[in-house]
């Protein structure tokens, strides 16, 4: 008997040896993703981890769900500390920051054993084009689209608009809004999003629609304050200052609270890129069929294109296991099951040509702002240089300053960042 127990117990260690050899130890990874506390995201982003887990037994990854608001200070603390994620969602405008800070692995080795360029062609040009710095990768891109403005039809034909023509101009605009606003009845016309956390981003595109922007191309110079760039920070804060179709205390407010600012029909119109579409029905089902995009109105039809990416940080002890899991997250049915339930818009080229998003009509806004997409701001010192753009706004918003002043006083600023 005792023979027998030895006999099974050494078999069983000669077992544990061998899985350990052929299948190797269980390793941890750890994926850091403002996406995974919201909803719809958040859960369709478990699901699909939990599917590579299920694939992959050998990684076990660890979910670290972060606030929108906190992503970039955990991010920099815990990699300059030497405890980084080993994968982490990141927006365009903080890849150039974190590249000159040392926070990021460049992804090239990984391309490169891949396919090279018949990997990165797979994905919206645009994204990689902003992903590569100094000629070296440091994002792979996950979901990608322009900014558009939402707004609430039933309220449009109440004010006596037509919800099939949304305002084209400046102008028309403001129109639109005065008929709108009632704010005896708490209701405004457009939910402006000025909270310091993504108020420069959300503004951006009035820049774009009046021919001008934040920067020049080769980012050597500002150009808020240029003719065009103050007239935009004019007409934009006059929405609020002179025209009053804005609810009070915009300062205050940040996405989430823009949102629900539009499912509760406290505003007509709101700010937002493909995935707000989804969130207005998630928080108000009732507004389903009641709701469309429109292009920002202005001289030209343009707007911000943005988009995300997974990138690998520095000091990742796991960068194996941690590309697999941003090479199968980004599989082309994950891709569309995250832009069927989580209201995403793919950046794998193939899955944004299938059927079911070509030829959505309710698209096709969507894709002519994309078509006429201008880069967030794709530069080294942006976080520096955005608390100058957000100073101004807010000394306008609050009239501390005029628009006029508070461009110049901005720009002055920033040209110092870029002198130095």
């Amino acid at each position: 008997m005792k023979k027998l127990v030895l006999f099974m117990m050494l078999s069983m260690l000669i077992v544990m040896m061998m899985t350990t050899i052929v299948f190797g130890q269980t390793t941890t990874i750890r994926f850091q993703d403002w996406r995974l506390a919201e909803e719809p995201a958040g859960p369709c982003l478990e699901e699909i981890v939990k599917n590579f887990e299920d694939e992959y037994p050998n990684i076990k990854v660890e979910l670290d769900a972060v606030s929108v608001n906190d992503k970039i200070d955990k991010f920099v603390t815990q990699t300059r500390g030497g405890n980084p994620p080993d994968v982490v969602r990141i927006l365009t405008t903080d890849v150039p920051g974190f590249v000159d800070m040392g926070l990021l692995n460049p992804l090239d080795e990984f391309v490169e054993a891949n396919g090279g360029k018949e990997l990165t062609n797979q994905y919206n040009q645009f994204l990689i084009n902003a992903m590569t710095i100094n000629d070296k990768l440091y994002g792979l891109p996950h979901e990608g689209d322009a900014l558009v403005i939402y707004y609430n039809t039933e309220i449009f034909e109440d004010a006596g608009l037509d919800p099939d023509n949304p305002p084209e101009t400046w102008e028309e605009f403001i129109d639109a809004s005065k008929a709108i606003t009632n704010s005896a009845e708490n209701r405004w016309a457009f939910g402006m999003l000025a909270h310091p956390s993504i108020a420069n981003i959300w503004m951006q595109s009035w820049y774009l629609a009046n021919d001008s922007n934040f920067f020049n191309e080769d980012y050597t110079d500002t150009l808020i304050d240029s003719k065009k760039g103050i007239e935009a920070l004019k007409f934009y804060t006059e929405l609020y200052t002179k025209h009053g179709v804005i609810p009070p205390g915009p300062t205050d407010v940040d996405y989430s609270a823009a949102l629900n600012l539009f499912a509760e029909e406290r505003v007509a119109m709101i700010v937002g890129p493909y995935a707000t579409y989804g969130g207005i029905f998630n928080a108000n089902p009732s507004l389903e069929g009641k709701v469309k995009m429109m292009l920002f109105p202005g001289e030209v039809k343009a707007s911000s294109g943005r988009g995300t990416v997974f990138s690998i940080p520095y000091g990742s002890k796991n960068t194996e296991a941690a590309w697999k899991l941003i090479q199968y997250i980004n599989k082309s049915e994950n891709q569309m099951k995250f832009y069927k339930e989580a209201s995403m818009l793919p950046t794998k080229i193939e899955v944004f040509e299938r059927e079911e998003i070509k030829n959505n009509p309710e698209l096709d806004v969507m894709k002519e702002a994309i078509n006429n997409a201008v880069s967030y701001p794709i530069y080294k010192n942006w976080n520096e240089a955005n608390r100058h753009i957000v100073d101004a706004l807010h000394a306008s918003l609050l009239e501390i300053k005029t628009p006029e002043e508070a461009s110049v006083d901005a720009a002055n600023e920033i040209r110092k960042i870029m002198e130095e």
